[in-house]
Order: structure tokens, then C-alpha cells, then sequence
């Protein structure tokens, strides 16, 4: 059964991908990070942006990817953020399977969430926030596994490290990872020595 189900998620996944890849708006933050994927052909510091280096170098990967079949630097973005929304659709399905045993709650917050304004990000949107909301989705999925005690805190760690890799602000979360590790561990009063 739960092979059944991971193969319907990745099927809804792959329909969301062709959505966000046909309806694609490229909208433009301002970021230029399509262009910044062209230029790190020749520019290490496009390749690995201070801010955002993991985010700048899978765009160059997608774009040195694509590039040889016609794709620019805004083309490849787009279409990874495309491949992005569909990893989130097949998490976010995965997670509210773990998180709601009504089907009528789990449908409709599913509902909520795909037609929540920031979807718009998978859509094209050219941005150093697509992989940043992807990689969310994960550290939250992570985070409830590990208090549900199936996956090591290790699992979320890495997730956050990952996301802040993808976007500075990933760093107003790490928080939540001493939160994790207290609710863990029955601890009673904060010190010093009880969370090392």
C-alpha cells in the first residue's frame, strides 16, 4: 500500500511539474540569477553566490545543463524551479499522509496550501527563494519525523544547513533545532549543560 501511494504522489508530482513548466510566468526578481548562471561560466563568485551559494550554483548546473539544448540563463532557472515545485507537491503530500488521518482535513489543507499565493514561486519565478521554500517543506517534514522519533536529529540539521546554503535567511530558523532537541529530551530547566 504504501508503494501504491508513493507512486500516485510522484504521478500528481510529475502533472504539478508539467503545470508549473507550461505556465511558466518568469517573472524577474530583480535577482538576476538567470543571468547570473550564464555568467559563472567565466565567474567564480557568480558561481557560488555569497548569499545564496548553494541556490547560484545548481542555477549554473541547470543552466550548463540546458544551455546545449537552446535554454538562456532565465530558461534554465524557470524550468528548475519548475523541477522544485514538484519535489515540494510529492513532500507536501508525503507529510500531510504523516500528519492527517482525516482525509477530509488532509484534502483540504492540501487545497489551502497549493492555492496559497506563494505557489508562484514553481511557476517560473526566478528567484533565490524557490529552493529556500522547497527545503523548508523538508526541514518541517524532517523535524515532525524526528519528534514522531522515526529519523535522527541529524536528518533536520542537514536540511537546515541546506537551506541556509539556499538562502541567508535560513539562519532566523535554526532556533527551532534547539526547540527539537529540548522537546526530545524531557528537559526540565535550560542550562548550559543540559542542552551540550
Amino acid at each position: 500500500e504504501a508503494r501504491h501511494k508513493y507512486i500516485k504522489n510522484a504521478i500528481i508530482s510529475i502533472i504539478f511539474f508539467i503545470l508549473f513548466f507550461v505556465f511558466q510566468s518568469q517573472h524577474y526578481s530583480g535577482d538576476a540569477w538567470g543571468n547570473m548562471a550564464e555568467k559563472a561560466e567565466n565567474s567564480l563568485s557568480n558561481r557560488f553566490f555569497m548569499s545564496a551559494p548553494l541556490t547560484s550554483s545548481l542555477n549554473y548546473l541547470a543552466y550548463k545543463f540546458l544551455k546545449p539544448f537552446g535554454l538562456s540563463g532565465n530558461d534554465a532557472v524557470s524550468a528548475l524551479a519548475a523541477l522544485y515545485g514538484a519535489i515540494f507537491i510529492f513532500f507536501l503530500l508525503y507529510f500531510l499522509d504523516k500528519f492527517f488521518t482525516d482525509p477530509i482535513v488532509k484534502n483540504a489543507s492540501l487545497l489551502i496550501i497549493v492555492t496559497s499565493g506563494f505557489m508562484q514561486l514553481f511557476f517560473g519565478y526566478i528567484s533565490s527563494t524557490v529552493l529556500y521554500a522547497l527545503l523548508l517543506l523538508l526541514y518541517i517534514t524532517a523535524a515532525y519525523l524526528f519528534i514522531q522519533k522515526k529519523v535522527s536529529i541529524i536528518i533536520p540539521s542537514i536540511i537546515l544547513i541546506l537551506a541556509l546554503f539556499a538562502h541567508g535567511t535560513a539562519l532566523f530558523i535554526f532556533p527551532s533545532l534547539l526547540y527539537l532537541h529540548i522537546a526530545s529530551s524531557n528537559i526540565n530547566s535550560l542550562t548550559i549543560k543540559n542542552i551540550f
